[in-house]
Formats: C-alpha cells, sequence, structure tokens
C-alpha cells in the first residue's frame, strides 16, 4: 500500500490535472442578449457570471451589431446587440444585420449556435413595442427566449404588470418566460436601497432550457445561483460514491487505497468545478492539500485495515463491506468539498470575504468531513447516500433570487 505521504501527494496531484481536464471538457454556452439602448444589458451580464465580460473579455465584432465577448476563464460566450434606440431606419438596420447575424449561428451542428436569448426591456420605460414583437417572433425565431425586465427596484408595480400583460396578450410562443429582475439597484449615498434580485431564478429557467451538452458549463460559469450548483454537485458526489462502492468490492484490501485516490481526486475536481473553481486559485489550491493530506489518508487507511480488523468473514461479505466504507468516506469528502465552496460562494456574495482565511476553511472543512462521515458510516445501504441535500452544512440563503 502507498504510504500516507504518498497518499496525499498523489491526491493532490490528481486533483490540480482533472481540474484542468474537466474544464476541457466543458462545451461553452453561447446567449444572445438583446435589448433598447439603456436596457441594462451589461449590469446584468456582470451580475450573473461575475466577469465584466465587456471590459475584460476579447471583444471581437462579428457583424455592425453584435459583438462576440468571451474570457478564457469563463465556459460561457455572451454574443451582445448593440442597444439601439427608436426610429424606423435604426430598427430596420437591427433587424436585417440580425437576420444576417442568425443566418450563421441557428445550426445545431455549429459550436457558436445561439441556445438561449435574453431580451432584456426597461421596466420603468413600461413600454413592448410592435418592433419588439417582430424582432422575438421572426428574427429569433426557434430560439428560447427569456424576457427580462429589469430595474425593477424602481419600476412601478403597475408598470411591471402592464409589460406583463402586454407581453401576454402578444402570445409570443418564443417566449419561455418574463423574469423581473434589479441586476445594480439603486443606491443612496453610495448603499444600495435594495439587494440585487431576481438573478437566481434567471439562472434556474435558463439552465432548464439550455441543452444538456452546454448545461454544465452554465452551471459552472453563473455566479448567483449557489443551489443549483449545490444539487448538481450532489447528484456528482452519489455517482462517484457507487464507483467507490464498486472499487471497494475486491478481496485485496490493500489494493484500494491507491485505487480510490484518482477516483476521489476527480470526484473533487468535479464539485470545484461546478463551483466555477480554477486550480490556481487560492482556495482551490488550499482545499487540494488539505484534503490530500487529511481526507485522502484517512480513506486510505481505513479501507487498507478494514479487513484486517474483521477475521473470519468470508470474501463477499468483507468485500461487500469494505466497499460500503469506501463509498461513504468517498461520499463523505464529497459533500465536504461542496459545503465548502457553497459557503465560499454565499460568503463572496454577501461581501464576507474577509473571513475566508486559510484557518477558516481548515477547521470548516475537517468539521464538515467528520460530521458527514458520522452520519454516513451508519447506512447500510449505498442509496441512502441520495440523502446527501440533507448532509450539506446549513445554508446562508441561496443569494440573489
Amino acid at each position: 500500500m502507498e504510504s500516507v505521504a504518498n497518499i496525499g501527494q498523489s491526491f493532490k496531484a490528481e486533483f490540480e490535472r482533472q481540474v484542468e481536464a474537466e474544464y476541457s471538457k466543458l462545451s461553452r454556452a453561447n446567449v444572445l442578449i438583446a435589448g433598447h439602448t439603456g436596457a441594462g444589458k451589461s449590469k446584468l451580464i456582470n451580475a450573473v457570471l461575475g466577469a465584466e465580460l465587456a471590459r475584460v473579455g476579447s471583444g471581437a465584432p462579428v457583424t455592425d451589431c453584435y459583438t462576440r465577448y468571451s474570457v478564457n476563464s469563463v465556459p460561457v460566450v455572451i454574443f451582445d446587440a448593440k442597444g439601439w434606440e427608436g426610429g424606423t431606419e435604426k430598427e430596420l438596420l437591427f433587424f436585417a444585420d440580425t437576420e444576417r447575424f442568425l443566418a450563421e449561428h441557428r445550426s445545431s451542428d455549429s459550436d457558436s449556435r445561439i441556445h438561449v436569448i435574453w431580451y432584456v426591456v426597461d421596466a420603468p420605460g413600461a413600454r413592448f413595442t410592435d418592433f419588439d414583437e417582430r424582432l422575438i417572433r421572426v428574427a429569433f425565431r426557434d430560439i428560447p427566449i427569456l424576457v427580462v425586465l429589469s430595474k425593477c427596484d424602481i419600476a412601478a408595480d403597475e408598470q411591471i404588470q402592464a409589460l406583463r400583460d402586454e407581453i401576454a396578450v402578444r402570445q409570443l410562443t418564443e417566449v419561455i418566460d418574463v423574469v423581473e429582475v434589479a441586476a445594480a439597484p439603486l443606491a443612496r449615498r453610495a448603499e444600495p436601497r435594495l439587494p440585487p434580485f431576481g438573478l437566481g431564478e434567471l439562472v434556474t429557467v435558463t439552465t432548464s432550457r439550455l441543452p444538456e451538452l452546454v448545461r454544465k458549463a452554465f452551471i459552472s460559469a453563473q455566479r448567483v445561483n449557489f443551489d443549483i450548483k449545490r444539487k448538481t454537485a450532489s447528484k456528482e458526489i452519489v455517482a462517484f460514491a457507487s464507483g467507490a462502492f464498486a472499487i471497494g468490492f475486491n478481496p485485496l484490501p490493500f489494493a484500494d487505497a491507491a485505487l480510490l485516490v484518482p477516483l476521489q481526486a476527480a470526484m473533487a475536481a468535479r464539485v470545484a468545478v461546478i463551483y466555477g473553481y480554477r486550480k490556481d486559485e487560492m482556495i482551490v489550491v488550499m482545499a487540494a492539500s488539505l484534503a490530500g493530506s487529511t481526507f485522502a489518508t484517512v480513506c486510505g487507511t481505513t479501507l487498507a485495515n478494514l479487513l484486517k480488523l474483521l477475521p473470519g468473514l468470508g470474501t463477499m461479505i468483507g468485500g461487500f463491506i469494505n466497499g460500503t466504507v469506501g463509498a461513504s468516506l468517498t461520499a463523505a469528502m464529497g459533500f465536504a468539498f461542496s459545503s465548502l465552496f457553497y459557503e465560499i460562494g454565499q460568503r463572496t456574495l454577501a461581501g464576507d470575504e474577509t473571513t475566508l482565511t486559510a484557518e477558516w476553511a481548515q477547521e470548516f472543512l475537517h468539521s464538515q468531513f467528520l460530521r458527514i462521515w458520522q452520519i454516513l458510516k451508519g447506512k447500510k445501504r449505498l442509496d441512502a447516500l441520495v440523502e446527501g441535500e440533507q448532509l450539506m452544512a446549513e445554508p446562508r440563503g441561496s443569494g440573489p433570487a
């Protein structure tokens, strides 16, 4: 069996390799965002993705009215439509350019296929025009569209309801939902009057309509709905725990630790990617080191010595116990990682990043692992691990909803 030190080093090295491998497998989601001048498109993009793509991204004009924005660290591509003002001539030019643009971005075989459209309408303006309808019904046909009512923090209820009624009466089958948001609420004396809202719902609806191939990329990239990240991570953790059960079902106990390290490292890497963290970020480097020196060691030594403590049991029974323990230890590691990344995300959203110290992370990760392991080690069936949502640390809230 590998030594304790080697297990830790192997875990850390494999984790870092797997993080990059996981990102390389993601197919980018392509989001088109359109709206009148001043509708608040840039603030919406920045709020949801946590990166100012329009400022730091590599913007590449693709037509007169459309620009492609992307950065290597964000697995989502934004196609930003140049805002337009009222006027028949300007509207006709924009419409024609849109049709030219989408002629090359509709194909399901293309990497640049538009997967979803956010059509941003200024809620305080309370106007949804015939041109808006024509764009959605004709130019944007056959693409899922979310109408985003922006700046709802400063719009009257009557204005918002009037917009909803106007959109509803036009019976636009292309519109899958209407979402009210405030991406950057109005501030007074540098203090926001309200926290951002509606962003979590926007992410949930968007995710539900994305193809499976790009859904994981969007979940990873978005920075406002951590509940959907947590649920996605939980499903992956249970799947990896099933793999650990299969590995542990082995009559050679001293081989188990070495076999489980790559699987556990791959699981931890996938969880990190779901939460949108990369291997060179401080918190991920620290988590990898902690897990490498603590969790992998615990898993390895526990599995290796389990059967020695149970002499007289048959190979089949011993293998079953070993597999169950391997699965529960792997799940405990995964849920501890998920709890850590979830908590980091919540504190970051709340502007509480000063508390994210190495000492805090070490204590949090260690305590979560031990707490979850105590719960799971008594489970006799692998399907009990599906209860993983209840194994997470108490959430601080889902962030902007």
